[in-house]
């Protein structure tokens, strides 16, 4: 069953008897047909953008917001004077939170019709939480809890087009783990895992709340930094650098890494992007092993 509390106002209890009345025999006519229309969307921000269609059909709103997971979804324009957030469980997931927002007031009525539109959302709603979870899921690298090859490139190439149309500043870091090999053969498997943990901590430590890390496999990692200039990004290698410096499981083992980066161009498709960060960072490690020698 699903929970719903109201946080503007409550249902009025004592509202006019007729008028429900006239709302039930309205609304009842046809629950299945508007249930199959939302059934046909599984991806979660299509549904959204489905189910607001559909309920401007009936009734007057403007945009829909979805806080789910410490994720948001928005729809439509969010930005009205008028707001209604509908907190919701659904099975076992996490609470939902449903804001709606419209130009005019949520009276009685409206939250009437809200109240049969949203049983109506239920078991969509449901189905598209449970995919993407699955798809979450399928785009994280489970030893590390970052994301990983697939997420990369699907955030990769929205942040570019994103990047393309509002001359955004875009940036990556590559970063390659030295002498983790050694680990490995000496200290085993484990203790490899823990460095790879350690390793995606102080990347997660090093960059900014609004940019997004990633493990490509084996002991390559990578991040976007979201709007960023070239004086940012460095200092982000840099703060990575130290992160390292100062890590005690690293220090203890030794293990350092080299870091390239490359701003976006608008000449750049995702692999020559990639290409120019690789280089800079495998100049990194070449540097690193003629100084040693």
């Amino acid at each position: 069953m699903d929970t719903m509390q109201m946080s503007s106002s409550a249902f009025d209890a004592n509202m006019d008897q007729a008028r429900a009345s006239v709302f039930s025999v309205y609304y009842n006519e046809r629950p299945s047909s508007l249930l199959s229309i939302l059934q046909t969307e599984i991806e979660l921000k299509p549904l959204l953008r489905l189910y607001l269609e559909q309920a401007r059909q009936r009734v007057s709103l403007d945009g829909i917001s979805l806080f789910w997971n410490n994720q948001q979804f928005h729809v439509g324009d969010t930005s009205k004077s008028y707001r209604l957030t509908v907190e919701w469980t659904i099975d076992d997931h996490e609470p939902v939170k449903l804001a709606y927002t419209s130009r005019h007031k949520f009276d009685n009525h409206k939250h009437q019709q809200l109240d049969w539109l949203q049983r109506q959302l239920h078991f969509p709603l449901r189905n598209a939480l449970r995919y993407e979870s699955m798809r979450q899921q399928a785009r994280t690298d489970h030893l590390t809890n970052i994301g990983n090859r697939g997420a990369f490139d699907d955030h990769a190439c929205r942040y570019m087009s994103q990047a393309r149309r509002s001359r955004q500043n875009l940036a990556i870091v590559l970063l390659d783990l030295n002498d983790f090999k050694q680990v490995n053969d000496h200290y085993g498997h484990l203790m490899g895992d823990r460095v790879l943990q350690a390793a995606a901590e102080c990347l997660q430590a090093a960059i900014r709340g609004s940019d997004l890390p990633f493990r490509f496999g084996g002991d390559e990692y990578a991040a976007l930094l979201i709007d960023c200039c070239e004086e940012a990004c460095l200092l982000v290698q840099q703060r990575i650098t130290e992160q390292f410096d100062q890590h005690p499981l690293l220090t203890k083992l030794g293990i350092s890494a080299s870091i390239g980066a490359a701003m976006y161009s608008a000449a750049d498709n995702i692999e020559t992007w990639l290409a120019r960060a690789d280089e800079a960072m495998y100049e990194m490690k070449r540097n690193k092993k003629s100084l040693s020698a």
